[in-house]
C-alpha cells in the first residue's frame, strides 16, 4: 500500500504545479494562487521558480 500511497502523492505533486503554471500564464499572482488552492504562500512562489 505504500507504494500506492507515494504514486499518489506523486501525482498530487504534479498536478498542483501544473495547474500553478497554468494560473501564472492567465494572470494570477502567486497571492491569488495561493488563496485559489488553498495553498501557503511560500509553497506556491516555490513551486513558481
Amino acid at each position: 500500500m505504500n507504494g500506492k500511497n507515494n504514486n499518489i502523492e506523486t501525482s498530487l505533486r504534479l498536478a498542483k504545479q501544473e495547474t500553478i503554471r497554468q494560473l501564472v500564464k492567465v494572470g494570477l499572482t502567486a497571492e491569488q494562487i495561493a488563496q485559489v488552492l488553498d495553498l501557503p504562500l511560500e509553497e506556491v512562489q516555490e513551486k513558481m521558480r
